[in-house]
Parts: C-alpha cells; structure tokens; sequence
C-alpha cells in the first residue's frame, strides 16, 4: 500500500535528521 512507503519514507527522513548529526 502507498500508506507503507509513505511511513517507510518518513522513517528514513527521521533517521537521516537523527543520526547525521551524531555522525558528524
């Protein structure tokens, strides 16, 4: 369903705010 990668989507947008940060 598009619901799916819509949250698939928004996950890896949070976790390249969350953690690129860390990283740098």
């Amino acid at each position: 369903p598009i619901i799916l990668l819509l949250i698939l989507f928004f996950l890896r947008q949070f976790l390249l705010t969350t953690v690129a940060p860390l990283v740098v």
